[in-house]
Protein backbone atom coordinates (compact mmCIF):
# COMPACT_ATOMS: atom_id res chain seq x y z
CA UNK A 1 0.00 0.00 0.00
CA UNK A 2 2.79 2.08 1.06
CA UNK A 3 4.51 1.84 -2.06
CA UNK A 4 1.02 2.58 -4.18
CA UNK A 5 0.96 6.26 -2.40
CA UNK A 6 4.03 7.29 -2.84
CA UNK A 7 3.81 8.07 -6.60
CA UNK A 8 0.63 10.10 -5.60
CA UNK A 9 2.08 11.71 -2.94
CA UNK A 10 5.06 12.72 -5.38
CA UNK A 11 2.34 14.01 -8.03
CA UNK A 12 1.17 16.40 -5.18
CA UNK A 13 4.46 17.79 -4.05
CA UNK A 14 4.73 18.78 -8.08
CA UNK A 15 1.61 20.27 -8.65
CA UNK A 16 2.21 22.21 -5.54
CA UNK A 17 5.57 23.29 -6.32
CA UNK A 18 4.33 24.56 -10.38
CA UNK A 19 1.33 26.88 -8.13
CA UNK A 20 3.99 28.36 -6.20
CA UNK A 21 5.61 29.17 -9.42
CA UNK A 22 2.82 30.68 -11.52
CA UNK A 23 1.59 32.46 -8.13
CA UNK A 24 5.06 33.38 -7.40
CA UNK A 25 5.58 35.17 -11.21
CA UNK A 26 2.11 36.85 -11.01
CA UNK A 27 3.27 38.73 -7.72
CA UNK A 28 6.25 39.31 -9.91
CA UNK A 29 4.12 41.09 -12.75
CA UNK A 30 2.06 42.67 -10.27
CA UNK A 31 5.31 44.61 -8.91
CA UNK A 32 6.47 45.35 -12.27
CA UNK A 33 2.96 47.12 -13.09
CA UNK A 34 2.69 50.48 -11.57
CA UNK A 35 -0.57 51.54 -9.44
CA UNK A 36 -3.67 52.56 -11.75
CA UNK A 37 -1.83 50.75 -14.75
CA UNK A 38 -4.64 49.53 -17.02
CA UNK A 39 -4.39 46.33 -17.66
CA UNK A 40 -4.50 44.86 -21.02
CA UNK A 41 -6.28 41.21 -19.98
CA UNK A 42 -8.28 42.36 -16.97
CA UNK A 43 -10.32 45.31 -19.27
CA UNK A 44 -12.77 44.38 -21.66
CA UNK A 45 -14.45 45.45 -25.02
CA UNK A 46 -17.99 44.94 -25.72
CA UNK A 47 -20.08 45.84 -29.03
CA UNK A 48 -24.17 46.05 -29.19
CA UNK A 49 -25.16 44.46 -32.42
CA UNK A 50 -25.45 47.74 -35.20
CA UNK A 51 -28.52 49.26 -35.95
CA UNK A 52 -29.53 50.88 -39.08
CA UNK A 53 -30.07 54.89 -38.32
CA UNK A 54 -32.81 56.14 -40.51
CA UNK A 55 -32.26 59.97 -40.04
CA UNK A 56 -28.58 59.70 -40.59
CA UNK A 57 -28.73 57.22 -42.92
CA UNK A 58 -26.17 55.04 -41.84
CA UNK A 59 -25.32 52.17 -39.40
CA UNK A 60 -24.31 52.66 -35.89
CA UNK A 61 -23.15 50.43 -33.15
CA UNK A 62 -22.03 50.94 -29.71
CA UNK A 63 -18.97 50.08 -28.40
CA UNK A 64 -17.86 49.62 -24.43
CA UNK A 65 -14.90 49.77 -23.00
CA UNK A 66 -14.13 49.42 -19.53
CA UNK A 67 -11.16 49.32 -18.12
CA UNK A 68 -9.82 47.49 -15.18
CA UNK A 69 -6.35 47.66 -13.39
CA UNK A 70 -3.98 44.19 -12.35
CA UNK A 71 -6.73 43.45 -9.30
CA UNK A 72 -9.39 43.78 -11.23
CA UNK A 73 -10.90 46.82 -10.32
CA UNK A 74 -12.50 49.75 -12.94
CA UNK A 75 -9.66 53.04 -13.31
CA UNK A 76 -11.86 56.31 -14.05
CA UNK A 77 -9.85 59.08 -15.75
CA UNK A 78 -8.23 56.54 -18.49
CA UNK A 79 -8.27 57.86 -21.95
CA UNK A 80 -9.19 55.22 -24.53
CA UNK A 81 -9.12 55.78 -28.00
CA UNK A 82 -10.52 53.27 -30.62
CA UNK A 83 -8.96 52.68 -34.30
CA UNK A 84 -9.77 51.01 -37.16
CA UNK A 85 -7.79 48.14 -37.81
CA UNK A 86 -9.77 46.43 -40.60
CA UNK A 87 -13.31 47.34 -42.53
CA UNK A 88 -14.52 49.81 -45.00
CA UNK A 89 -12.92 53.23 -44.76
CA UNK A 90 -16.03 54.83 -43.72
CA UNK A 91 -16.20 53.25 -40.65
CA UNK A 92 -15.10 55.41 -37.60
CA UNK A 93 -15.79 55.69 -34.14
CA UNK A 94 -17.62 58.91 -32.48
CA UNK A 95 -15.92 60.46 -30.27
CA UNK A 96 -12.38 59.34 -31.26
CA UNK A 97 -11.16 59.33 -27.72
CA UNK A 98 -12.60 58.93 -24.65
CA UNK A 99 -12.84 59.00 -20.91
CA UNK A 100 -13.44 56.50 -19.15
CA UNK A 101 -16.09 57.31 -15.86
CA UNK A 102 -15.97 56.33 -12.07
CA UNK A 103 -16.85 52.99 -13.20
CA UNK A 104 -14.09 52.63 -15.79
CA UNK A 105 -16.44 52.69 -18.70
CA UNK A 106 -15.97 54.85 -21.81
CA UNK A 107 -18.35 54.45 -24.68
CA UNK A 108 -18.24 55.01 -28.56
CA UNK A 109 -20.47 55.10 -31.43
CA UNK A 110 -19.32 53.03 -34.45
CA UNK A 111 -20.11 54.05 -37.93
CA UNK A 112 -20.58 53.32 -41.30
CA UNK A 113 -21.85 53.15 -44.83
CA UNK A 114 -20.63 49.63 -46.06
CA UNK A 115 -22.32 46.32 -45.28
CA UNK A 116 -19.46 43.93 -43.85
CA UNK A 117 -17.29 43.51 -40.98
CA UNK A 118 -15.15 46.32 -39.53
CA UNK A 119 -12.39 45.63 -36.08
CA UNK A 120 -11.66 48.03 -33.84
CA UNK A 121 -8.58 48.20 -31.52
CA UNK A 122 -9.05 50.49 -27.83
CA UNK A 123 -5.90 51.96 -26.14
CA UNK A 124 -5.88 52.65 -22.77
CA UNK A 125 -3.85 56.04 -21.80
CA UNK A 126 -3.53 55.96 -18.18
CA UNK A 127 -2.51 59.58 -16.37
CA UNK A 128 1.18 60.32 -16.61
CA UNK A 129 2.22 58.90 -13.27
CA UNK A 130 0.94 55.75 -14.09
CA UNK A 131 3.05 55.13 -17.18
CA UNK A 132 2.32 54.38 -21.02
CA UNK A 133 -0.39 53.16 -22.82
CA UNK A 134 -1.92 50.07 -23.01
CA UNK A 135 -3.40 47.81 -26.09
CA UNK A 136 -6.31 46.15 -24.71
CA UNK A 137 -6.40 42.40 -26.05
CA UNK A 138 -9.64 42.45 -27.16
CA UNK A 139 -10.98 43.94 -30.42
CA UNK A 140 -14.25 45.29 -31.26
CA UNK A 141 -15.47 43.53 -34.19
CA UNK A 142 -18.24 45.21 -35.68
CA UNK A 143 -21.11 43.69 -38.23
CA UNK A 144 -22.77 46.10 -40.27
CA UNK A 145 -25.80 45.20 -42.57
CA UNK A 146 -29.41 44.63 -42.29
CA UNK A 147 -31.50 41.95 -44.19
CA UNK A 148 -34.76 42.15 -46.84
CA UNK A 149 -37.46 39.61 -46.96
CA UNK A 150 -39.45 39.68 -49.94
CA UNK A 151 -43.40 37.69 -49.56
CA UNK A 152 -45.92 37.95 -52.77
CA UNK A 153 -48.04 40.97 -51.87
CA UNK A 154 -51.38 39.55 -54.66
CA UNK A 155 -51.43 37.97 -57.75
CA UNK A 156 -49.41 38.09 -60.42
CA UNK A 157 -50.14 39.70 -63.62
CA UNK A 158 -48.34 38.84 -67.67
CA UNK A 159 -48.70 40.63 -70.62
CA UNK A 160 -47.37 37.84 -73.03
CA UNK A 161 -43.84 36.77 -71.79
CA UNK A 162 -43.80 39.09 -68.92
CA UNK A 163 -44.80 39.08 -65.64
CA UNK A 164 -45.67 41.25 -63.07
CA UNK A 165 -45.32 40.44 -59.60
CA UNK A 166 -46.10 42.49 -56.32
CA UNK A 167 -43.94 42.02 -53.98
CA UNK A 168 -43.85 43.30 -49.69
CA UNK A 169 -40.57 43.69 -48.49
CA UNK A 170 -39.60 43.70 -44.85
CA UNK A 171 -36.11 45.34 -44.10
CA UNK A 172 -34.72 44.75 -40.65
CA UNK A 173 -31.63 45.42 -38.73
CA UNK A 174 -30.35 43.41 -35.54
CA UNK A 175 -33.27 45.84 -32.83
CA UNK A 176 -36.40 44.31 -35.61
CA UNK A 177 -38.17 45.97 -38.21
CA UNK A 178 -36.84 49.45 -39.64
CA UNK A 179 -39.47 51.95 -40.18
CA UNK A 180 -39.55 54.72 -42.56
CA UNK A 181 -36.27 54.08 -44.49
CA UNK A 182 -36.35 55.06 -47.94
CA UNK A 183 -35.36 51.78 -50.11
CA UNK A 184 -35.06 52.46 -53.91
CA UNK A 185 -35.21 50.18 -57.20
CA UNK A 186 -32.84 48.28 -58.70
CA UNK A 187 -32.21 49.94 -62.28
CA UNK A 188 -33.43 48.20 -65.20
CA UNK A 189 -31.79 44.90 -66.02
CA UNK A 190 -32.31 43.08 -69.31
CA UNK A 191 -34.92 40.85 -68.21
CA UNK A 192 -36.04 42.55 -64.82
CA UNK A 193 -37.25 45.93 -63.71
CA UNK A 194 -38.95 47.10 -60.57
CA UNK A 195 -41.06 50.10 -59.12
CA UNK A 196 -41.83 52.24 -58.06
CA UNK A 197 -38.72 54.13 -57.73
CA UNK A 198 -38.72 54.73 -54.51
CA UNK A 199 -40.51 53.39 -51.41
CA UNK A 200 -40.47 54.17 -47.34
CA UNK A 201 -41.03 50.87 -44.98
CA UNK A 202 -43.86 51.63 -42.56
CA UNK A 203 -44.36 51.15 -39.45
CA UNK A 204 -43.76 46.93 -40.00
CA UNK A 205 -40.65 48.03 -42.11
CA UNK A 206 -42.53 46.94 -44.97
CA UNK A 207 -42.68 48.53 -48.45
CA UNK A 208 -44.03 47.51 -51.71
CA UNK A 209 -42.69 47.03 -54.82
CA UNK A 210 -43.88 45.55 -58.24
CA UNK A 211 -41.38 43.77 -59.85
CA UNK A 212 -41.68 42.85 -63.77
CA UNK A 213 -39.87 39.82 -65.11
CA UNK A 214 -39.30 37.45 -68.23
CA UNK A 215 -38.11 34.83 -66.35
CA UNK A 216 -39.69 33.27 -63.26
CA UNK A 217 -39.04 31.00 -60.35
CA UNK A 218 -36.39 32.18 -57.83
CA UNK A 219 -34.75 35.17 -58.92
CA UNK A 220 -32.36 37.71 -56.94
CA UNK A 221 -33.25 41.12 -56.84
CA UNK A 222 -30.95 44.13 -55.76
CA UNK A 223 -32.46 47.53 -53.82
CA UNK A 224 -30.46 50.31 -52.80
CA UNK A 225 -30.86 51.66 -49.04
CA UNK A 226 -30.58 55.34 -48.44
CA UNK A 227 -27.22 56.71 -47.88
CA UNK A 228 -26.02 52.61 -47.46
CA UNK A 229 -23.27 51.86 -49.83
CA UNK A 230 -23.74 49.05 -52.52
CA UNK A 231 -26.98 47.26 -53.00
CA UNK A 232 -29.63 45.13 -50.62
CA UNK A 233 -30.25 41.71 -52.24
CA UNK A 234 -33.14 39.88 -51.62
CA UNK A 235 -34.12 36.50 -52.72
CA UNK A 236 -38.11 36.47 -54.80
CA UNK A 237 -39.82 33.81 -55.85
CA UNK A 238 -41.54 35.34 -59.05
CA UNK A 239 -44.35 32.66 -59.60
CA UNK A 240 -45.05 31.03 -63.34
CA UNK A 241 -47.77 31.54 -65.42
CA UNK A 242 -50.21 28.36 -64.73
CA UNK A 243 -53.55 26.83 -63.25
CA UNK A 244 -55.25 29.44 -61.48
CA UNK A 245 -53.02 32.55 -62.83
CA UNK A 246 -54.91 35.89 -63.06
CA UNK A 247 -55.53 36.32 -67.04
CA UNK A 248 -52.84 38.79 -69.15
CA UNK A 249 -53.73 42.32 -69.76
CA UNK A 250 -54.86 42.57 -73.32
CA UNK A 251 -52.91 44.14 -75.84
CA UNK A 252 -55.18 43.90 -78.62
CA UNK A 253 -57.31 46.67 -79.61
CA UNK A 254 -59.43 46.25 -82.56
CA UNK A 255 -58.95 48.99 -85.71
CA UNK A 256 -61.14 51.87 -84.93
CA UNK A 257 -61.71 52.76 -88.74
CA UNK A 258 -63.27 49.13 -89.07
CA UNK A 259 -66.96 49.20 -89.19
CA UNK A 260 -68.26 45.51 -88.43
CA UNK A 261 -71.42 44.14 -90.45
CA UNK A 262 -73.00 43.16 -87.68
CA UNK A 263 -72.19 45.85 -84.80
CA UNK A 264 -74.25 44.03 -82.41
CA UNK A 265 -76.24 40.82 -82.39
CA UNK A 266 -79.70 40.84 -83.79
CA UNK A 267 -82.34 38.51 -81.80
CA UNK A 268 -85.16 37.48 -84.38
CA UNK A 269 -87.31 35.24 -81.72
CA UNK A 270 -89.94 36.80 -79.87
CA UNK A 271 -89.54 34.94 -76.38
CA UNK A 272 -86.21 36.10 -75.90
CA UNK A 273 -85.12 39.91 -74.65
CA UNK A 274 -82.40 42.31 -75.91
CA UNK A 275 -79.04 41.12 -76.09
CA UNK A 276 -76.67 42.47 -73.84
CA UNK A 277 -72.57 42.26 -73.64
CA UNK A 278 -71.01 40.93 -70.73
CA UNK A 279 -69.51 43.87 -68.84
CA UNK A 280 -65.43 44.14 -67.47
CA UNK A 281 -63.85 42.64 -66.33
CA UNK A 282 -64.87 39.29 -67.98
CA UNK A 283 -64.82 41.80 -71.28
CA UNK A 284 -61.99 43.00 -72.81
CA UNK A 285 -60.56 44.11 -76.08
CA UNK A 286 -59.51 40.65 -77.03
CA UNK A 287 -61.07 37.84 -78.48
CA UNK A 288 -63.04 35.84 -76.25
CA UNK A 289 -64.70 33.07 -77.61
CA UNK A 290 -65.74 29.13 -77.49
CA UNK A 291 -68.04 29.86 -74.07
CA UNK A 292 -69.24 26.78 -71.54
CA UNK A 293 -71.53 27.28 -68.40
CA UNK A 294 -70.84 25.04 -65.50
CA UNK A 295 -73.34 22.46 -64.53
CA UNK A 296 -74.93 25.05 -61.50
CA UNK A 297 -74.56 27.74 -63.59
CA UNK A 298 -72.39 29.97 -61.52
CA UNK A 299 -68.72 29.75 -63.56
CA UNK A 300 -68.23 30.41 -67.23
CA UNK A 301 -65.33 28.95 -69.61
CA UNK A 302 -63.98 31.04 -72.19
CA UNK A 303 -61.21 30.53 -74.87
CA UNK A 304 -58.51 34.01 -74.93
CA UNK A 305 -56.02 34.88 -77.27
CA UNK A 306 -54.29 37.68 -77.33
CA UNK A 307 -55.16 39.00 -80.85
CA UNK A 308 -56.88 38.03 -83.83
CA UNK A 309 -55.89 35.58 -85.96
CA UNK A 310 -52.48 35.28 -84.15
CA UNK A 311 -49.54 33.41 -85.65
CA UNK A 312 -48.12 29.91 -84.67
CA UNK A 313 -46.26 30.74 -81.84
CA UNK A 314 -49.46 33.62 -80.46
CA UNK A 315 -51.71 30.56 -81.33
CA UNK A 316 -49.63 28.02 -79.27
CA UNK A 317 -48.59 30.25 -76.60
CA UNK A 318 -49.40 29.32 -73.00
CA UNK A 319 -51.52 32.23 -72.27
CA UNK A 320 -53.81 31.83 -75.31
CA UNK A 321 -56.16 29.05 -73.83
CA UNK A 322 -59.03 28.48 -71.32
CA UNK A 323 -60.16 30.78 -68.70
CA UNK A 324 -62.92 31.05 -65.70
CA UNK A 325 -64.83 33.49 -64.32
CA UNK A 326 -67.33 33.18 -61.79
CA UNK A 327 -70.62 34.94 -61.49
CA UNK A 328 -70.85 38.28 -59.11
CA UNK A 329 -74.36 38.55 -57.75
CA UNK A 330 -77.32 38.30 -59.87
CA UNK A 331 -76.35 40.10 -62.52
CA UNK A 332 -75.98 37.89 -65.27
CA UNK A 333 -73.31 40.32 -67.37
CA UNK A 334 -71.05 40.61 -64.23
CA UNK A 335 -68.13 38.10 -63.69
CA UNK A 336 -65.09 38.01 -61.56
CA UNK A 337 -61.61 38.44 -63.05
CA UNK A 338 -60.86 35.78 -65.01
CA UNK A 339 -57.80 33.14 -64.26
CA UNK A 340 -56.63 30.77 -66.10
CA UNK A 341 -58.01 27.06 -66.15
CA UNK A 342 -55.33 24.61 -67.44
CA UNK A 343 -56.06 21.47 -70.03
CA UNK A 344 -52.52 21.16 -70.69
CA UNK A 345 -51.01 19.49 -67.98
CA UNK A 346 -48.31 16.26 -68.94
CA UNK A 347 -48.50 17.63 -72.57
CA UNK A 348 -45.16 17.47 -74.37
CA UNK A 349 -44.91 20.57 -76.96
CA UNK A 350 -47.37 22.88 -77.29
CA UNK A 351 -51.47 22.42 -77.42
CA UNK A 352 -54.61 24.73 -78.44
CA UNK A 353 -57.47 23.31 -75.87
CA UNK A 354 -60.27 24.78 -75.60
CA UNK A 355 -64.61 24.65 -75.14
CA UNK A 356 -64.94 22.41 -72.31
CA UNK A 357 -68.15 20.64 -71.13
CA UNK A 358 -68.38 19.07 -67.85
CA UNK A 359 -70.13 16.01 -66.15
CA UNK A 360 -73.30 16.28 -64.61
CA UNK A 361 -71.12 15.88 -61.31
CA UNK A 362 -67.96 17.86 -62.33
CA UNK A 363 -65.85 15.29 -61.92
CA UNK A 364 -64.85 15.20 -65.42
CA UNK A 365 -64.22 17.50 -68.00
CA UNK A 366 -64.23 16.87 -72.23
CA UNK A 367 -62.90 19.44 -74.54
CA UNK A 368 -61.16 19.60 -77.98
CA UNK A 369 -57.78 19.99 -78.51
CA UNK A 370 -55.00 20.97 -81.25
CA UNK A 371 -52.34 19.14 -79.92
CA UNK A 372 -49.47 16.00 -81.32
CA UNK A 373 -51.52 13.13 -80.19
CA UNK A 374 -54.82 14.12 -82.33
CA UNK A 375 -54.97 10.85 -84.03
CA UNK A 376 -54.79 12.86 -87.87
CA UNK A 377 -51.22 13.67 -86.76
CA UNK A 378 -50.03 10.45 -86.05
CA UNK A 379 -51.14 8.55 -89.04
CA UNK A 380 -48.89 7.49 -91.65
CA UNK A 381 -48.29 9.12 -93.38
CA UNK A 382 -49.84 12.31 -91.15
CA UNK A 383 -53.11 14.50 -91.80
CA UNK A 384 -54.33 17.69 -90.66
CA UNK A 385 -56.31 17.16 -87.87
CA UNK A 386 -56.74 20.39 -85.62
CA UNK A 387 -59.47 18.88 -83.29
CA UNK A 388 -59.55 15.93 -81.10
CA UNK A 389 -61.76 15.39 -78.12
CA UNK A 390 -59.72 14.81 -74.85
CA UNK A 391 -61.24 13.67 -71.06
CA UNK A 392 -59.94 14.93 -68.01
CA UNK A 393 -60.41 13.90 -64.59
CA UNK A 394 -61.01 17.12 -62.46
CA UNK A 395 -59.01 16.70 -58.45
CA UNK A 396 -59.30 20.14 -55.86
CA UNK A 397 -60.79 21.56 -59.04
CA UNK A 398 -57.65 21.45 -61.21
CA UNK A 399 -57.81 19.05 -64.46
CA UNK A 400 -55.82 16.15 -64.07
CA UNK A 401 -53.71 14.67 -67.55
CA UNK A 402 -56.27 13.97 -70.61
CA UNK A 403 -56.88 11.07 -72.57
CA UNK A 404 -57.73 11.37 -76.32
CA UNK A 405 -61.33 9.74 -76.62
CA UNK A 406 -59.71 7.44 -79.82
CA UNK A 407 -61.83 5.87 -81.80
CA UNK A 408 -64.55 5.90 -82.79
CA UNK A 409 -65.07 9.13 -81.22
CA UNK A 410 -62.12 10.49 -82.98
CA UNK A 411 -61.37 10.50 -86.64
CA UNK A 412 -58.09 11.36 -88.71
CA UNK A 413 -60.78 14.47 -89.37
CA UNK A 414 -61.73 17.70 -87.67
CA UNK A 415 -63.19 16.03 -84.66
CA UNK A 416 -64.87 18.84 -81.54
CA UNK A 417 -67.05 21.21 -80.65
CA UNK A 418 -69.32 19.33 -78.94
CA UNK A 419 -71.79 19.17 -76.44
CA UNK A 420 -72.78 17.12 -73.17
CA UNK A 421 -77.02 16.46 -73.56
CA UNK A 422 -78.55 15.98 -70.15
CA UNK A 423 -78.87 12.19 -70.72
CA UNK A 424 -75.49 11.50 -71.18
CA UNK A 425 -75.12 11.97 -75.02
CA UNK A 426 -72.29 13.49 -76.74
CA UNK A 427 -73.11 15.30 -79.35
CA UNK A 428 -69.76 16.61 -81.35
CA UNK A 429 -68.93 18.75 -85.10
CA UNK A 430 -67.19 16.72 -87.32
CA UNK A 431 -66.37 17.28 -91.18
CA UNK A 432 -66.00 13.37 -91.48
CA UNK A 433 -67.36 11.46 -94.21
CA UNK A 434 -70.60 9.97 -94.03
CA UNK A 435 -72.24 13.50 -93.28
CA UNK A 436 -74.83 15.86 -95.12
CA UNK A 437 -71.59 17.82 -96.59
CA UNK A 438 -69.27 20.26 -94.86
CA UNK A 439 -69.43 20.30 -90.99
CA UNK A 440 -72.41 18.23 -89.33
CA UNK A 441 -73.65 17.78 -86.00
CA UNK A 442 -73.24 13.81 -85.35
CA UNK A 443 -74.60 11.88 -81.80
CA UNK A 444 -72.22 9.56 -79.97
CA UNK A 445 -75.14 7.88 -77.48
CA UNK A 446 -73.62 6.98 -73.79
CA UNK A 447 -71.88 3.34 -73.51
CA UNK A 448 -70.50 2.08 -69.96
CA UNK A 449 -68.05 5.33 -69.00
CA UNK A 450 -67.80 6.32 -72.61
CA UNK A 451 -70.06 6.75 -75.56
CA UNK A 452 -70.59 4.57 -78.54
CA UNK A 453 -69.72 5.43 -82.17
CA UNK A 454 -70.58 9.10 -83.92
CA UNK A 455 -74.24 8.62 -85.80
CA UNK A 456 -75.38 11.64 -87.91
CA UNK A 457 -78.85 12.59 -87.13
CA UNK A 458 -79.56 13.87 -91.02
CA UNK A 459 -81.99 16.72 -92.01
CA UNK A 460 -83.38 18.83 -90.57
CA UNK A 461 -80.61 19.41 -88.27
CA UNK A 462 -77.79 18.73 -90.85
CA UNK A 463 -77.18 20.54 -94.22
CA UNK A 464 -74.66 21.20 -96.75
CA UNK A 465 -73.58 23.91 -94.91
CA UNK A 466 -72.36 24.17 -91.60
CA UNK A 467 -73.25 23.05 -88.10
CA UNK A 468 -72.05 23.10 -84.68
CA UNK A 469 -71.36 23.82 -81.16
CA UNK A 470 -74.29 22.16 -79.89
CA UNK A 471 -75.79 22.93 -76.18
CA UNK A 472 -78.14 21.80 -73.85
CA UNK A 473 -79.98 22.79 -70.55
CA UNK A 474 -80.72 20.72 -67.74
CA UNK A 475 -84.64 22.10 -67.54
CA UNK A 476 -85.47 21.05 -71.14
CA UNK A 477 -83.48 18.15 -72.14
CA UNK A 478 -85.30 17.49 -75.41
CA UNK A 479 -84.33 20.70 -76.58
CA UNK A 480 -80.96 21.79 -78.65
CA UNK A 481 -79.27 24.85 -79.51
CA UNK A 482 -76.66 25.14 -82.23
CA UNK A 483 -75.10 27.39 -84.75
CA UNK A 484 -75.48 27.03 -88.32
CA UNK A 485 -74.38 29.09 -91.21
CA UNK A 486 -77.08 28.32 -93.34
CA UNK A 487 -79.34 31.27 -94.04
CA UNK A 488 -76.54 34.42 -94.32
CA UNK A 489 -74.57 35.30 -91.41
CA UNK A 490 -73.77 32.23 -88.18
CA UNK A 491 -76.56 32.35 -86.28
CA UNK A 492 -78.00 30.13 -83.09
CA UNK A 493 -80.92 27.93 -84.00
CA UNK A 494 -82.98 25.85 -81.46
CA UNK A 495 -84.37 22.63 -82.28
CA UNK A 496 -87.14 19.90 -80.30
CA UNK A 497 -86.27 16.01 -80.04
CA UNK A 498 -90.53 14.43 -80.68
CA UNK A 499 -89.54 11.41 -79.54
CA UNK A 500 -88.92 10.37 -83.15
CA UNK A 501 -86.82 12.92 -84.87
CA UNK A 502 -85.72 16.40 -84.74
CA UNK A 503 -88.18 19.53 -85.67
CA UNK A 504 -87.07 22.15 -87.84
CA UNK A 505 -84.62 24.26 -86.48
CA UNK A 506 -85.76 27.77 -85.35
CA UNK A 507 -83.80 30.71 -85.47
CA UNK A 508 -83.09 32.87 -82.10
CA UNK A 509 -80.55 35.16 -82.57
CA UNK A 510 -78.27 35.74 -86.21
CA UNK A 511 -75.30 38.17 -86.96
CA UNK A 512 -72.08 36.62 -86.73
CA UNK A 513 -72.98 34.65 -83.23
CA UNK A 514 -71.76 31.58 -82.02
CA UNK A 515 -70.89 29.22 -79.11
CA UNK A 516 -74.35 28.78 -77.10
CA UNK A 517 -74.47 27.61 -73.67
CA UNK A 518 -77.49 28.24 -71.23
CA UNK A 519 -77.88 28.33 -67.43
CA UNK A 520 -79.68 24.98 -65.77
CA UNK A 521 -83.00 26.76 -66.28
CA UNK A 522 -82.73 27.53 -69.46
CA UNK A 523 -83.73 31.55 -68.77
CA UNK A 524 -80.45 32.80 -69.63
CA UNK A 525 -78.40 31.97 -72.79
CA UNK A 526 -74.62 33.12 -73.41
CA UNK A 527 -73.38 33.51 -77.28
CA UNK A 528 -70.38 34.68 -78.98
CA UNK A 529 -70.57 37.82 -80.96
CA UNK A 530 -67.66 38.32 -84.11
CA UNK A 531 -67.05 41.58 -85.46
CA UNK A 532 -66.37 40.92 -89.05
CA UNK A 533 -66.10 43.22 -92.06
CA UNK A 534 -64.74 42.86 -95.66
CA UNK A 535 -61.56 41.87 -94.28
CA UNK A 536 -62.62 39.59 -92.25
CA UNK A 537 -63.00 38.95 -88.05
CA UNK A 538 -61.19 41.86 -85.76
CA UNK A 539 -62.68 40.75 -82.94
CA UNK A 540 -65.46 38.51 -80.42
CA UNK A 541 -66.50 39.25 -77.35
CA UNK A 542 -69.55 37.73 -74.63
CA UNK A 543 -73.15 38.53 -75.06
CA UNK A 544 -76.72 36.75 -73.34
CA UNK A 545 -80.00 37.16 -73.33
CA UNK A 546 -82.97 36.32 -71.29
CA UNK A 547 -85.91 34.77 -71.93
CA UNK A 548 -88.93 36.93 -72.14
Amino acid sequence: MSCLRRPVLGALLLQTCLLSLVVSCDEEKKKSEPEGTPSASRSTVSVAAARYDVEGERFVAEVTVVVRDRDDAPLAGVVVSLTREQGPEDAAALPAEATTDASGVAVFAVTGNTPGSASFRARAVPPAVAGGPVTLQQAAVVEFGVTLEAAPDGDPTYVWDTGTHPLRLTLRDPSGPVLGAHLAAPAAAVDLTASPEEATTDASGQAAFVVESTRTGSQDVEFELAGIVGAIPVTAMLVPFGHGSLRPVCQYAPDPSRTAYYPAPVVVSPDWGEPQPVLAPLTDACPNDAIELSPDGTRIFFFWSPVVNGDAAQSLHEHTGTYVATRIGEDPGLFSTPRYFKLSKGVEGASVDGAPSFTPDGGAVVFHSTRAANLGFQADPPTDDFLDIYRATILDGEPGVAVNLGVPINSTWLDGEHGLAPDGSLYLSSNRPGGQGGVDLWVCPPDGDGWSAPVNPGAPINTAHWEGQPAFFVADPDTMFFVSNRDGPSAIYRSTWTGTTWSVPEMIITGYVGEPTLDPTGETLYFVHVLVDDDGVFGSNVWYVRRR
